[in-house]
């Protein structure tokens, strides 16, 4: 019985690799032939990256607990690295909130 769940567990994990991999890969393959659909994604890339950089430069590396961050090796760079992820977390929600309640409210107008 082992040995059944053992092949079933290796085949799950090649079924994800497989469709992790044609995720990227596909729309990837897509877009080279269609390259102004890059353009795109070039730009929300670079929105990503701004918006990222904006909330790294905005968190602090300030560790309020030394011991808990001897234990799991948190150093200041490390927490400023997830200080500028939760930064940028909590402006993108912010953002979704926004934009779903402005389709709503340009939905009543139309």
């Amino acid at each position: 019985m082992e040995i059944a769940i053992d092949i079933g567990l290796y085949v799950s994990y090649l079924l994800v690799i497989v469709a992790i991999a044609a995720a990227v890969v596909l729309p990837v393959v897509y877009s080279l032939g269609d390259p102004k659909s890059l353009i795109g994604v070039g730009i929300s890339v670079a929105a990503l990256l701004i918006l990222f950089f904006v909330s790294y430069v905005l968190s602090s590396d300030e560790i309020t607990n030394p011991k808990a961050a001897a234990t799991y090796g948190v150093t200041p760079g490390t927490a400023k690295l997830i200080g500028g992820s939760l930064i940028m977390m909590y402006l993108m929600f912010v953002g979704a909130i926004i934009g779903v309640v402005a389709n709503e409210v340009i939905k009543i107008f139309k």
